[in-house]
């Protein structure tokens, strides 16, 4: 570790947030993000397959390989998917 407490070098040139492979951490937005690029995804497939009406949050969220906990997420994905 370098000396400013972060991954690196230690010359100064650390990067924070960067793990020791100098990739950057994933934030919580992009995580966000991606769950939420995920369920959008899963949701058209559903719908696709099923129909607005024949489709479920719960079948969404497995599709997306979501767990059902991150119902704010799922929520949002709801409400773009219908337009609200």
């Amino acid at each position: 570790m370098g000396t400013s407490g972060t991954w690196g070098s230690g010359r100064g040139d650390d990067v924070t947030g960067a793990t020791p492979g100098g990739r950057r951490r994933e934030t919580r937005d992009d995580g966000v993000a991606r769950t939420r690029a995920a369920l959008l995804a899963a949701a058209a497939d559903v719908f696709a397959e099923r129909g607005y009406d024949g489709a479920s949050v719960d079948e969404i969220a497995r599709a997306a390989g979501v767990w059902w906990g991150r119902s704010t997420a799922a929520s949002a994905a709801s409400r773009t998917c219908s337009g609200r």
